[in-house]
């Protein structure tokens, strides 16, 4: 599943919000840089991870791998520099129809063993410019891959991993609010979103929705939800991490 994302601000180590999560292209083309896996998650005694970078095009392609600290505030996606993985190689050329592997290597020391809840990283794939070798000014077709890594501080998260989720609708002045606040010691991933008004249904999102990280909170606004959607919803229908689930606005979710 990609997305368009939009970002604001530098990422020259400093906090940049990020819109949306998966994939950029400024314009949009179609993609000869593929990235495998799309996620990357570290279980207790991980060390290693292995990342391919494929080029289905016809030219040699340069790329740059960069970690991220990912954390969530209101309506953004934060990312911060991170140290916590060694990415090798961080730059990369690529012949045609060739791929190479990148070692996300984890750092110990830089990663909490002690944490009660998943850490979260991204991982920025970025396809680099390259010069049209003509002397004038051309167009530069750029990708960005956004994909999340997770860290689990114990192995009883393989057995019993922990979300509890509490939902909110609130109309404000700019219009629909949904909030998500994660008690949980694990991130949760929302697909396929409807809202529950008996004996009516309303699709927000199918597929991909977003994330909501552990022991955080994240907003969403609705565009193109009336304001009275908030009194005539009773409850909320959704696809967290992989099971059907419904929340009543305000409680807890049950399974279905």
């Amino acid at each position: 599943m990609k997305t368009l994302i939009r970002h604001i601000g530098k990422i020259a180590g400093r906090l940049v919000p990020v819109l949306g999560i998966w994939v950029v292209s400024l314009p949009l083309y179609a993609a000869s840089l593929q990235v495998t896996p799309t996620n990357l998650v570290f279980e207790p005694g991980d060390q290693s991870h292995r990342l391919w970078l494929i080029n289905n095009g016809e030219r040699t392609i340069q790329a740059q791998v960069r970690l991220f600290g990912w954390a969530q505030e209101q309506d953004r996606e934060v990312l911060q520099a991170s140290q916590a993985f060694a990415l090798s190689p961080a730059m990369v050329s690529i012949p045609p129809g060739e791929r190479q592997l990148v070692r996300v290597i984890r750092r110990p020391a830089q990663v909490n063993a002690a944490a009660q809840r998943e850490a979260s990283f991204r991982i920025l794939v970025d396809e680099l410019p390259v010069a049209n070798g003509s002397g004038e000014q051309g167009v530069n077709f750029v990708f960005r891959y956004s994909l999340p890594l997770f860290v689990w501080p114990s192995a009883k998260m393989q057995l019993n991993p922990d979300v509890d989720l509490q939902w909110s609708l609130r109309n404000t002045e700019t219009g629909v609010v949904l909030s998500l606040q994660n008690n949980g010691s694990k991130s949760a991933q929302i697909a396929d979103l409807i809202f529950m008004s008996p004996p009516k249904q309303m699709t927000i999102k199918d597929g991909l929705f977003g994330y909501v990280l552990a022991g955080q909170t994240r907003e969403w606004r609705l565009d193109n939800v009336d304001a009275d959607v908030v009194t005539r919803t009773k409850s909320i229908r959704a696809v967290i991490n992989g099971e059907l689930v419904e929340h009543s606005i305000g409680g807890d979710a049950q399974a279905r």
